[in-house]
């Protein structure tokens, strides 16, 4: 019957379409991540969707069609046992120092080459392009590409600190024990609360040097500086200077 071909059919997807599947699967993964974000973590009343758009953005291009080719494709020719490898029983794999070598080097190049010198610059240069303040790149004579390289080596460390710590235990799992058919919805799996961390702590626009020196501004105020301003200016608003703010 129609309906019992239909769901094979719906099964074979991601085997037939690898690529367009996966592309589709991670840009609505990473754009409910930055959705949920917002709404129970932020608390926003209304969802930025010029930030939902960056991560979409980003999920559809680089997580779903550049990681593709990385993954998938990358690591399968530069590490051709991988795949039986990961099927031995623990104790064949200690004993197997090619495997064990191999295992060390994906995730080496994933998380001292592919994550510092591919994700991030590639995260922060679409942020910049859709959320990026133009006038502040105006006044510093960068482009987009400048702009998002001096925050991402702003952030350099910090970042990849935080990664490391979340995924070089997870690629050890990942690489090691599950089989090639699961790697990548085990990687999807994990990316969906690493995404949330990544909206949560870089996804919000940077602010611009206007609001950072307000911002300096106000932390260095009392309460009776503002109170005394605020009567000052109740008794001559015309008195109050912008010192006094």
């Amino acid at each position: 019957t129609p309906r019992a071909g239909l769901w094979p059919r719906l099964r074979s997807v991601p085997t037939r379409y690898p690529l367009a599947f996966g592309a589709v699967f991670t840009s609505i993964k990473t754009m409910a991540a930055d959705v949920v974000v917002q709404m129970v973590i932020e608390k926003k009343e209304e969802v930025d969707l010029k930030r939902v758009l960056v991560f979409a953005s980003f999920g559809f291009l680089y997580l779903g069609v550049f990681q593709y080719f990385v993954y998938v494709k990358g690591f399968s020719h530069l590490f051709p046992g991988a795949a039986d490898f990961s099927a031995l029983p623990l104790r064949a794999k200690l004993r197997d120092r090619k495997g064990m070598a191999a295992l060390g080097g994906q995730v080496s190049l994933d998380q001292l080459v592919h994550i510092p010198f591919l994700f991030f610059p590639a995260y922060y240069i679409t942020k910049e392009a859709i959320l990026g303040d133009a006038e502040a790149r105006k006044a510093k004579e960068h482009g987009v590409a400048g702009a998002a390289l001096a925050k991402y080596k702003e952030h350099f460390v910090e970042d990849n600190l935080a990664s490391m710590a979340i995924w070089i235990p997870v690629n050890i799992l990942n690489f090691g024990f599950m089989p090639m058919e699961l790697r990548i919805p085990v990687m999807a799996c994990v990316s969906l609360f690493y995404c949330m961390l990544l909206s949560w702590r870089r996804g919000a626009a940077e602010p611009t040097p206007h609001a950072r020196d307000l911002a300096k501004r106000v932390g260095t105020v009392d309460a009776a500086h503002v109170k005394e301003a605020l009567q000052a200016y109740a008794s001559r608003p015309d008195a109050l200077t912008r010192e006094d703010l």
